[in-house]
């Protein structure tokens, strides 16, 4: 059975068989998860663009570069989190008037057994 990944990702690889100035430089591959192709596949039916976002990082020393991979779904979700994040200035955590709701609290079950069908 193949490895499963957590995340997409792959390398890039010195290309040691280039042999003329128009030859890629690195060559390599990415694995997309499971996760990321369903929502590939989602935005494919419904006629949206199928986009990734990635990102490449240099290993000193090394011959290659890591490549990091998201879906722009991902990606954007991702954003939209850290700019919430940093436009709360409540240290973190939402400090908003709560509103009460209305009917018992929520540990009151009134006499019917919680666990009974």
């Amino acid at each position: 059975m193949a490895k499963q990944f957590d995340k997409s990702g792959g390398c890039l690889f010195t290309n040691d068989r280039a042999t003329a100035a128009n030859h890629p430089k690195f060559t390599g591959f990415i694995t997309i998860t499971r996760d990321d192709l369903r929502i590939l596949v989602d935005d494919a039916k419904e006629n949206k663009e199928i986009r990734m976002a990635f990102a490449c990082f240099v290993k000193e020393g090394k011959n290659y570069l890591t490549i990091g991979a998201k879906t722009q779904r991902q990606d954007d979700a991702e954003k939209a989190a850290r700019e919430a994040k940093k436009n709360n200035s409540g240290g973190g955590f939402d400090q908003s008037p709560q509103t009460p709701q209305s009917g018992p609290p929520p540990d009151s079950f009134g006499e019917k057994d919680p666990w009974e069908l």
